[in-house]
C-alpha cells in the first residue's frame, strides 16, 4: 500500500475516508492493511476507466478480484473478467441470491470460498456500488475472522453508505437480507442521524470520493 496507509479504514475507527487518487475506484476501503484485503465499487463505477482502476488495484498488490455483481446497472462484467485476466489478476465470482439460499441451508460452499480468500489477502472485494452485498459478506467476515459483534459490524456497513437515514419500516427486503447475512436483529438497527460520525463520513465520501 502507499502513504495513504495512514488513513486506511480500520477497526475501531471505520467512519475514516480515503481521499481519491487518480485510477482509485470510488467508494474504496481498507478492510486489512496487513492483508491487503480492500473493499470498494465495481471498477468501471461512475465512469471510472476500467483498464486503469484493475491496474491501480494491481499496483497495490492486489492479485484477485471477488465479484459480488452480475452484468447490471451498466456495469459489464465479462468485460471486466477478460480485462483483468489479460493483466494476470484472478477473478472469482459469486451468486448473491445463492449465498443466501446457501446460509438458510446451512450449506454454504461459496461461503467457505470467499472465506478462503480472504484468508490468503491480497484481495478486492466488490458488487456494483460496494456497499450493501460487500458489505453484507463482509460484515460477516468481521464477526467470523476478527472477533466483531453484530453492532460493530454495522457500524462499519453503515458507514459506507448502507440505508443512510432510512428508518426499520422503510428498509427493502435486499436490504433486510443484507443484515441478515451477518446475523444482525433488525430491532437493533436505528438510521443514521445527522451529528453521528457514521452520518459524517457518508456525507464526506459524498462530496469526496464519488466524483464525475
Amino acid at each position: 500500500m502507499d502513504c495513504h496507509d495512514n488513513v486506511f479504514r480500520t477497526h475501531p475507527q471505520p467512519g475514516l475516508v480515503l481521499p481519491r487518487q487518480p485510477g482509485q475506484p470510488w467508494n474504496l476501503g481498507i478492510v486489512d492493511a496487513e492483508r491487503k484485503l480492500v473493499r470498494g465499487a465495481a471498477p468501471a463505477n461512475k465512469g471510472a476507466d476500467l483498464e486503469g482502476s484493475l491496474l491501480w488495484l494491481r499496483a497495490r498488490g492486489i492479485r484477485t478480484l471477488a465479484i459480488l455483481n452480475e452484468t447490471e446497472q451498466g456495469i459489464d462484467r465479462e468485460a471486466e473478467l477478460a480485462l483483468a485476466a489479460e493483466i494476470n489478476l484472478q477473478t472469482v465470482c459469486f451468486d448473491w441470491e445463492r449465498m443466501l439460499r446457501e446460509k438458510d441451508s446451512g450449506e454454504e460452499p461459496q461461503w467457505r470460498r470467499f472465506r478462503a480468500l480472504v484468508e490468503a489477502g491480497a484481495l478486492y472485494v466488490h458488487c456494483v456500488w460496494g456497499v450493501d452485498r460487500t458489505g453484507a459478506t463482509l460484515a460477516r467476515v468481521r464477526s467470523e475472522l476478527y472477533g466483531w459483534t453484530a453492532q460493530e459490524a454495522f457500524s462499519e456497513v453503515r458507514s459506507y453508505g448502507f440505508a443512510f437515514e432510512t428508518p426499520v419500516q422503510d428498509l427493502q427486503p435486499y436490504q433486510k437480507a443484507v443484515l441478515s447475512y451477518f446475523d444482525f436483529d433488525l430491532e437493533d438497527y436505528a438510521p443514521l442521524q445527522p451529528g453521528h460520525p457514521d452520518h459524517t463520513a457518508c456525507l464526506v465520501r459524498e462530496e469526496t470520493a464519488i466524483g464525475d
